[in-house]
């Protein structure tokens, strides 16, 4: 199977329900990554086309409500309790920091499942975390 050729065609793969929404609801968001993901001089090779997709997805999931469904939390569970103690419904939890996390930006990428992948690629790419603009330096 042939890698996609352009940033949608990455989110159909790593990101199914901002594709889902068709051109009108992800093009915004490809084109706010892509403008973040530089193209001179940088080493992501083949693979910027899916950070662009990982980048667009994260930045999608952080404006939606911050319910379970749209955005998973991620992290380490500190807490969790009954919202009604006398009936026991409900469920509050929270969650930690991600042991390992040197920086802003990477904080801000480990809080959705997408940010946490283009995380990892970023670390396996030697030099292009600051080839990401518009996230805070390292």
């Amino acid at each position: 199977m042939a890698l996609p050729t352009d940033a949608a065609g990455y989110l159909r793969f790593v990101a199914p329900p901002l594709y889902a929404l068709g051109a009108d609801g992800y093009d915004y968001w490809i084109s706010d990554a892509d403008a973040s993901i530089d193209t001179v001089g940088t080493t992501w090779g083949v693979h910027r086309l899916k950070a662009v997709a990982l980048l667009a997805a994260h930045r999608w999931s952080m404006s939606l409500k911050q319910t379970l469904t749209a955005v998973q939390a991620v992290g380490p569970i500190t807490a969790e309790s009954a919202t009604n103690p006398l009936t026991q419904k409900g469920l509050s939890r929270s969650y930690g920091a991600i042991v390992g996390i040197r920086s802003t930006w990477e904080a801000d990428l480990s809080r959705t499942e997408y940010g946490l992948q283009l995380l990892a690629l970023v670390q396996s790419r030697p030099h292009t975390g600051s080839r990401l603009t518009g996230l805070p330096s390292r």
